[in-house]
Parts: structure tokens; C-alpha cells; sequence
């Protein structure tokens, strides 16, 4: 009678159904992986730098990282798989971060990459994380340290513009504004650290009027080499992270972007310079104002940008109406807190700006107009209702 070898059996597989021997080697493989790391942890718990001192280990580590192999294996259920393969992508961030935490100024791809734990999917704990960067990152970083990661930034984000790469990914520059350079710019505007982080205005009377300038702030890089590109982007998520950015440096730095009007020198060939900032500013912006085939958070993220630039900045009366009247149209129920913010900031600054008297008596007209005109639907009265006009 014929036996069958019990190491060649098929054995059941994570989902359920039956697999080869390849699969168990596979596994096997996996847990011996987990183990090895589990060690390199260990070895970074009592030396930080052990892992600067083995170049080709941390690129074998920060490869793995990379794979979407390696999260594809940690996405199975929750009930189905090895205690390693839920604590492994933990165990490999922490080794990875660990290498950063002892090479800061040189490492800030590795801090970039890491974001990819809120991208894949998998099934491992990232809270410690998101700890760090709220905490570590955000609050003891360096104004040098966060002009280097924003200047970084701006080096990976040209080189996805003028290039395209498989690594930078539009998620992941989303969530290098997201998670590290909006949260550490609003932290160090709220330390007094706006000039030393910024560096001084050079924006005011040069911007766009020549192409290099020999020390620029970082406002003027961020506008003429990444703001200007905005609508070359077709992921929405990229769009509303660049525009809060703007709308951070607008609220906290408006300094580094509004008019100077107090020289008289050259005027003509400042205010035209000053009409070419504000119109590359304001372009995406005010386009939301007309486009209606886009997402409503990014139109309505629009909407709310153009109405801080409207409180900050000598902009014309006829724009303040067209916000006023777009923000009077219904829209889906997400954009209401959207819509709601953008009105606090144009009707307020309307009941504080005597060179707007004439339009707090048109407010009530252009609310008659726009109901008699659009119908004013079910909708349509469901929208006015939610935001606060009845």
C-alpha cells in the first residue's frame, strides 16, 4: 500500500482552501523573516547607528518596505493568519524609523517613505507612528531641519512632475503634506519661528520677475515651482493638500504674500508683478468658482481659500460678489462645513470693511436674485437652510 509523505501534504492556506508545499515554505519563510527582524529591532534598541554601519542590510529593509509584495501579505483576515505576519510591517517601520531617528538631516527619505504605512493595506498597528509625527516631528524638529524636508519635498515633487516615478506616488505626496510639512509649518507659525523657517519676504516686489533670486523664501518656492503646477495634478487629494498648505501660508505668513504697498518706487513695475502673483495665487482657486465636474471637497476647498484671500488681500469688489452668489448654490451635504467656513469669512469681513457698506445693503438682493432665478428647489432650499441664509 501505497503512503503519502506527510511534508508533502496539502495543508490549508490562510483563506481557507488547500496549499502545496511551495505555499508552506513560503509561510515559513515569512516567519523566519519576522524573526530576523524582530532581532534587528533589538539590535537598534541599545545602538541606533548599528544600522548606518550596514548599508546593505538597511537597503535589503528599506526594499522590503517598498514592495507592495510584502503588504499583500498582510492583508489576509484577521482570524486566518501568524501572529508575525500581524506584528511584522510594525517591527519593519520601527527598525526603519529608528535608522532616521539616528540620521535626521541625511535620512528624510526614510521619513517619507514611512508614510507609506497610511497608504497599503495591512493589517498591522501604525498609532506609534502617527505618534511620533505629532509629536516628534512636529514639535522638537528644528526650523533648519523643516526648511531641509520642505526643500526635499520640493525636489521629490519636481522630479515626479518633470519625470514621473513608480516611488513617488501621488498618495505619498499627499501624505508628506499631510502628515509632516503642513503640521510642522503650523506649529513653528505658532512658535514665532515664521522668518527663521520662512526665511526673509522676497516675494513682495520680485516674485515672477525674474527666474532665480539668490536667497528666496521658501513661500516663493513653494508658489512659482509647486502651487503654479496644481492643475497639472488630476488626483484631487494632491489638489486639497496644496491648497491648505496655501491656505496656511495666506492665514499664519500673509507677509510673505500680500501687496507692499508702502514704496513708492517703481510702481507700475511693482504692481504688475504684484497682479502676476496674485493671479497665480487665486488662478486654481477661482476656477472652482465655475468648474462643476470636479470633486466637491476640492471645489469647495476652492471656495474657502479664495474667501481667506478676499479678507487678506485688495482684491476686486465683483470677485466678493461672485463668491457670495456661488456660495448660495446647493451642493452635496459633505462640502456644507466647507460652505459654512467660507461664509464666516466673507460675510464677516464685509460687516468689518467700511469700503464694503454699499454691498451689506446689497446682501439682501442678491439673496432675492439668486432664490427667484435658480427656483430655488427643494434642494436648493435645503442648502440655504443647512448653511444659515433662512
Amino acid at each position: 500500500m501505497k503512503t503519502e509523505d506527510s511534508s508533502s501534504a496539502d495543508v490549508p492556506s490562510p483563506t481557507g482552501s488547500t496549499s502545496s508545499s511551495g505555499s508552506v515554505a513560503a509561510t515559513a519563510k515569512t516567519i523566519e523573516r519576522f524573526h530576523l527582524l524582530s532581532i534587528i529591532k533589538v539590535l537598534l534598541k541599545y545602538d541606533e547607528n548599528w544600522l548606518s554601519s550596514q548599508p546593505e542590510l538597511f537597503h535589503i529593509l528599506r526594499s522590503i518596505w517598498l514592495s507592495d509584495t510584502f503588504f499583500k501579505e498582510h492583508t489576509t483576515s484577521l482570524s486566518t493568519f501568524e501572529y508575525s505576519q500581524f506584528k511584522e510591517p510594525k517591527v519593519l517601520a520601527k527598525c526603519l524609523l529608528a535608522h532616521f531617528n539616528a540620521n535626521k538631516d541625511s535620512e528624510i527619505d526614510t521619513l517619507f517613505i514611512l508614510l507609506r504605512a497610511f497608504i497599503m493595506k495591512h493589517n498591522s498597528d501604525t498609532e506609534f507612528f502617527r505618534k511620533y509625527l505629532s509629536e516628534t516631528i512636529m514639535k522638537t524638529q528644528s526650523a533648519e531641519w523643516k526648511r531641509a524636508a520642505f526643500l526635499r519635498f520640493v525636489e521629490i515633487f519636481r522630479e515626479e512632475i518633470d519625470h514621473g516615478t513608480s516611488l513617488w506616488t501621488q498618495e505619498l505626496i499627499t501624505n508628506i503634506l499631510k502628515f509632516v510639512i503642513i503640521p510642522a509649518f503650523a506649529y513653528s507659525f505658532e512658535c514665532g519661528e515664521t522668518e527663521s523657517l520662512l526665511g526673509p519676504p522676497s516675494m513682495k516686489a520680485q516674485m515672477l520677475l525674474q527666474d532665480k533670486q539668490e536667497n528666496p523664501d521658501l513661500v516663493y518656492i513653494f508658489v512659482s515651482k509647486i502651487y503654479a503646477e496644481i492643475k497639472h495634478y488630476s488626483s484631487d487629494s494632491v489638489r486639497i493638500a496644496l491648497m491648505q498648505f496655501m491656505y496656511l501660508i495666506i492665514d499664519r505668513a500673509t507677509a510673505y504674500v500680500q501687496p507692499n504697498n508702502s514704496k513708492r518706487q517703481e510702481k507700475q513695475t511693482q504692481k504688475n508683478t504684484e497682479d502676476n502673483s496674485m493671479r497665480l495665487i487665486m488662478s486654481y482657486p477661482w476656477s472652482t468658482l465655475s468648474e462643476h465636474c470636479i470633486d466637491p471637497g476640492n471645489k469647495y476647498f476652492g471656495h474657502l481659500l479664495m474667501a481667506l484671500l478676499i479678507t487678506r488681500m485688495p482684491l476686486a469688489k465683483s470677485i466678493t460678489r461672485s463668491m457670495y452668489l456661488s456660495l448660495m448654490k446647493p451642493t452635496s451635504s459633505e462640502a456644507q462645513q466647507l460652505v459654512r467656513a467660507s461664509l464666516d469669512l466673507l460675510i464677516n469681513h464685509i460687516a468689518q470693511n467700511q469700503k464694503h457698506e454699499h454691498f451689506k445693503k446689497m446682501l439682501p438682493k442678491w439673496f432675492r436674485q439668486t432664490f427667484i432665478e435658480e427656483s430655488c428647489n427643494q434642494q436648493h432650499l435645503m442648502h440655504l437652510m443647512q448653511v444659515g441664509f433662512l
